[in-house]
């Protein structure tokens, strides 16, 4: 998804989408809901984990820059494209699962 897309998804300007990726504006609790939503993500995978000195100084906004770049790509669109026609519930966990620890996270 381009940048306007998620903009329009989000029923916001492209403008405003830029300036939350920057972190110019800070993103609202409700608007953080949308985003998490719409990427199929847990809310807490937009903030640091607080338990991980490695991320205690992460800015959620910077994440969301990375995760929107990376789904910007060929390799992120087709992953998301796929998982999102996922209908089974335990299904996505368990790719989700799998994923995380072949990444080691």
């Amino acid at each position: 998804m381009s940048q306007s897309e998620v903009a329009a998804i989000l029923d916001i300007t492209y403008q405003q989408f830029q300036k939350y990726e920057k972190g110019t504006n800070r993103i609202g609790a409700g608007r953080m809901f949308e985003i998490a939503r719409l990427f199929n993500l847990p809310v807490q995978a937009l903030f640091p984990d607080s338990t991980d000195p490695s991320e205690a100084s992460g800015d959620s906004a910077m994440r969301l820059a990375s995760i929107a770049e990376f789904v910007r790509t060929r390799e992120g669109a087709q992953l998301c494209r796929a998982f999102y026609l996922i209908k089974d519930p335990v299904a996505r966990k368990k790719i989700i699962a799998l994923v995380e620890e072949i990444a080691g996270t």
